[in-house]
């Protein structure tokens, strides 16, 4: 069983982020997890989420995240595991896959995990913070790289969570999306919002390149109904893009400038929004429903 290094107390947006409170008052009835790194790489995002209305817990997972603070004062270090020495290059592929499933297993664990804590906490007595703010039947779950597949994986076991966002989660060249013996599949509508990746700069042959985006199409095609593809071609927007990094660093090591920046930023949390009330709230989603491919964007209805 994995080890837990979140706060029990929730906060309104994070608890690291720039203009959270902590203890703040709540005053919405739904609730987002948000998975990844540490919770202030994303306060861009998660601002904007909570500014909309939804309630952002953010889970520091413990040895993947670089440190996780605990209540009794400990901080444990991100562990970092080498392949044993002497594998020949198909062994070592065979470990890397058989230790990031191991990961994601562990990850998903932790997403459900604080779900529970939340459904439990939540009541209606008035001890918690929480108690009669959320309504626990539109929950997403939401994460960035390794992340979105520990949300992608906890949504394929658990149907408590009736959304799931990936933010370019792909792992080429092996999946889109988390596959294991079960065979399990996502019980509710995806998006899968990523940045638009050259061939060039993607890991694997040109027939490794092939599979993956046959599988990935594969996975996605068999998605619930109200599923979308997203590509995202604005100028600069990359891996990074997700999270607040290219901001700090705006104009620096390669990143594209502040106004790009904050451009293809503003981009990625108004797709996120538009899939979240659709999904959630069952409101009007104009961006979601601008099937084809743009300037900036490449939408693709998905779901079966």
């Amino acid at each position: 069983m994995a080890s837990y290094g979140f706060r029990s107390n929730f906060l309104a947006c994070c608890g690291t982020c720039g203009h959270s409170k902590e203890s703040a008052p709540i005053s919405t009835d739904r609730f987002l997890p948000r998975f990844g790194q540490h919770g202030f790489h994303y306060s861009c995002l998660l601002e904007n989420l909570v500014s909309h209305g939804y309630v952002v817990a953010s889970i520091e997972h413990t040895y993947i995240a670089s440190a996780g603070w605990f209540p009794d004062g400990r901080v444990v270090l991100r562990h970092k595991e080498a392949p044993p020495p002497g594998l020949t290059p198909e062994a070592r592929f065979k470990w890397m896959v058989a230790h990031t499933s191991e990961q994601i297993s562990e990850g998903a664990a932790d997403v459900r995990f604080l779900l529970d804590r939340i459904t439990a906490e939540k009541g209606d007595s008035g001890e918690s913070l929480l108690a009669g703010k959320i309504d626990l039947n539109r929950v997403a779950a939401m994460g960035h790289s390794a992340g979105a597949e520990f949300a992608a994986r906890a949504c394929q076991l658990d149907s408590r969570f009736k959304a799931c966002v990936d933010l370019d989660g792909g792992m080429p060249p092996i999946a889109a999306l988390p596959e294991y013996p079960d065979h399990a599949t996502l019980k509710q509508p995806l998006l899968f919002l990523e940045a638009y990746h050259p061939e060039s700069k993607t890991a694997g042959t040109a027939a490794e390149h092939a599979a993956y985006f046959k599988k990935k199409e594969q996975q996605l095609q068999t998605s619930r109904p109200g599923s979308d593809g997203v590509i995202l071609r604005s100028p600069g927007t990359a891996h990074p893009s997700f999270s607040d990094i290219p901001l700090l660093f705006a104009g620096q090591n390669g990143f594209p400038p502040k106004g790009a920046v904050l451009h293809n930023l503003d981009l990625i949390e108004r797709y996120v929004r538009d899939f979240l009330a659709k999904n959630l709230r069952q409101e009007k989603a104009p961006l979601m429903d601008a099937i084809g491919s743009g300037l900036e964007a490449t939408v693709q209805r998905y779901g079966r």
